[in-house]
């Protein structure tokens, strides 16, 4: 049920961000309100990192899109590390366990053997450069 909840509420929330926000609108948003602007758009992105982690491209071409290519890449690191160390987090307070109950145990074993073999910081790096995980995410037979 838990997972469940948890794909519907990424699909609808991937499906507003890219249907009723408009760039331009945002980028006037964010531009016209300064540093408060572009903090907003910081918790707005680490937010979508944490809870949409699958579908947060459109986020991190709107911060190049409003901020330009070296803020941009910035604010993108900054959300997307922040938003990683908290899933991180979670999983570590809330355990393997849980983390059993919801995903199967082939795609587990599959990051579990990426782990052992790279380490989990050539997997961190990996996940932050695009195309990457799509290797890791397809269980070995």
């Amino acid at each position: 049920m838990l997972l469940s909840t948890y794909v519907v509420f990424m699909v609808i929330l991937a499906f507003v961000a890219t249907q009723y926000i408009d760039r331009d609108a945002l980028r006037i948003l964010v531009k016209g309100s300064g540093m408060i602007g572009a903090i907003l758009f910081l918790v707005i992105e680490y937010l979508y990192v944490v809870f949409v982690p699958i579908y947060n491209t459109a986020i991190h071409i709107a911060s190049g899109y409003i901020f330009g290519g070296q803020l941009g890449w910035m604010l993108n690191f900054i959300a997307t590390t922040a938003g990683l160390f908290t899933i991180i987090f979670l999983v570590k307070t809330y355990g393997r366990l849980l983390l059993e109950k919801i995903v199967s145990k082939r795609f587990i074993n599959s990051y579990d053997s990426a782990i052992s073999k790279i380490g989990i910081m050539a997997l961190f790096i990996m996940y932050v450069l695009p195309l990457f995980p799509v290797a890791l995410t397809i269980p070995s037979s």
